[in-house]
Formats: structure tokens, C-alpha cells, sequence
């Protein structure tokens, strides 16, 4: 209700909304300059237009609707440009290290020349393919069958037999009820004769 005032001078000023952004009607817009610009309660209105309050609240809904719908669309709108202009920043930053990492390349080809770029490169495949040599495990494809036959036979669930504590507790609490439910049917008993 605080921004009905501020809503209804946006819509009959026309400058800020876009043309056509809301429509109402009449009766909707002899609503919307009661309660939002002459600060009339709901019964005034209705003597005002001879309409029950229950044919102005709905319209009032609607009005308060359509401008929902607006504002909405006006925040989407907002959000949207932030995030293209976001979007086209992180582009121009990878635009700008491709072109670096491209003249670096540059460099480096027109520095080592192609006959010591090439050497370079065949050296570092040597060098990777030692270093994979080193650190390969060891071991025959046998001995990878045996381990994994043998990993077969470990039972996954492991279950192991003790007495719980519960039920030790349970059988102590009987032995301790026994009794006094022994004095009740003595009681009963008694009672009855």
C-alpha cells in the first residue's frame, strides 16, 4: 500500500513507463486515483463509483497486477544488461590472452627457429615418455588377474557376533518386575474372596 501513491503518479504522468506498458480501464483507473492519489479508503470509493467492495478489491488486484508485471519485466530487463555487458568483458579478456599467448608463440617460433623448435619439442616427448617409464607399475597382467581374483573372495559385509547390551538390560528389568508383579496378583487375589 506504500507504493500505490507512487505507482499511481508514475502511470497518470506517462513520462517514466513506457507507452502502453500498463492498461487499465476506467473503472480500474478511477480506482487507482482514489486510493493512490487522493488517499480514499475502500467505502468512500464506493459511494463515489456505486460499487460493492467486492467489485473494487478484485480491480484494485488487477491494477496492483499489471504493474507487478512491469516492474518485473523492468528488473529482468536491468539484470539482463548487467550480465551481457559482464559476458562481453570476460570476452574481450579472453580475446586479449589468446592474442597474447598467439604472439608469444610468435616469439618463441621466430627466436628458436624451426629447426631448434622442433629439437625442443622432440626432446620434451623423450623426456615425458622417460618420465612415464619410471613411474609405470611394474608387474605382469598375471599378477593383476591374481590380485583380482583373490579381492573376489572378501565378503562385503562383515557382521560379527556379540550379545547386545540391551537385551542383558531387558532380562534384568523382568527379573526385577517379576516380583512386584507377584505381590499384584497376590493383592487381586485377596481381594477377591
Amino acid at each position: 500500500m506504500d507504493l500505490v501513491p507512487t505507482l499511481a503518479k508514475l502511470f497518470f504522468i506517462q513520462t517514466t513507463l513506457p507507452k502502453g506498458a500498463v492498461n487499465l480501464s476506467y473503472v480500474q483507473s478511477a480506482i487507482l486515483i482514489g486510493i493512490g492519489l487522493q488517499f480514499k479508503k475502500v467505502e468512500d470509493i464506493e459511494a463515489d463509483l456505486g460499487l460493492n467492495a467486492a467489485q473494487i478489491l478484485p480491480q484494485f488486484n488487477k491494477v496492483m497486477k499489471k504493474f507487478t508485471r512491469v516492474l518485473k519485466s523492468v528488473f529482468e530487463s536491468d539484470i539482463e544488461k548487467k550480465m551481457d555487458a559482464e559476458s562481453k568483458i570476460k570476452q574481450s579478456e579472453a580475446q586479449a590472452r589468446i592474442a597474447v599467448a598467439s604472439d608469444l608463440k610468435q616469439s618463441l617460433a621466430e627466436e628458436l627457429g624451426d629447426e631448434e623448435g622442433t629439437q625442443l619439442l622432440k626432446q620434451m616427448k623423450d623426456d615425458k615418455s622417460s618420465f612415464l617409464k619410471r613411474i609405470a607399475v611394474k608387474g605382469a597382467t598375471e599378477d593383476f588377474d591374481a590380485a583380482l581374483k583373490g579381492r573376489a573372495q572378501i565378503p562385503s559385509v562383515v557382521s560379527l557376533p556379540k550379545k547386545r547390551e540391551a537385551e542383558s538390560d531387558s532380562e534384568s528389568l523382568e527379573n526385577m518386575l517379576e516380583p512386584k508383579k507377584a505381590a499384584k496378583k497376590q493383592k487381586k487375589q485377596k481381594s477377591r474372596h
